[in-house]
């Protein structure tokens, strides 16, 4: 729970009055760099969620996460609506391996009935914009940099 992008995103949110709840995947509880299976991942998913849904009864509800994270909470909301989501965010969203372009990951989002918003570094090596784009039902919002939204050396004309 001290990834420091995570950190930085959730104190953002909370400055502006949005509340969030942060968790990890039980591989990371482990200490495991190998990610859970998808049942798992997403079973983890679903679990926040209705915590989330718990503490904050009455408000609207937006999924996502970062990476690993937003697909497994993509693909969970593709099999089965997440109780009292209103849409669903994504932090990076993890296309395809890298250097490796391809949709296939994305095949699941014409199944997600919820708004999406789509935040990719233009220069994410796991994320080719033009590929996300026509395969999304949502927004696709390009920021500066790569994967770890660092912007790169020249993203603001300085190469």
């Amino acid at each position: 729970m001290t990834h420091p992008f995570m950190e930085a995103v959730a104190g953002g949110l909370g400055e502006r009055g949005v509340a969030t709840l942060r968790y990890q995947f039980p591989y990371m509880e482990k200490g495991s760099k190998r990610p859970d299976s998808p049942a798992i991942a997403q079973a983890a998913v679903r679990a926040a969620v209705a915590e989330a849904g718990r503490r904050c009864a009455g408000l609207r509800l937006i999924a996502g996460g970062k990476s690993f994270g937003g697909r497994m909470t993509s693909q969970a909301q593709a099999m089965a609506p997440l109780a009292g989501v209103d849409g669903l965010a994504f932090l990076g969203f993890p296309l395809h391996p890298a250097g490796k372009p391809s949709s296939d990951r994305a095949t699941h989002l014409s199944d997600v009935q919820v708004p999406m918003l789509f935040l990719q570094g233009t220069r994410d090596n796991l994320a080719e914009l033009t590929l996300l784009a026509p395969r999304s039902v949502g927004i696709v919002a390009p920021c500066r940099g790569g994967r770890s939204f660092v912007p790169c050396a020249g993203a603001f004309g300085t190469e």
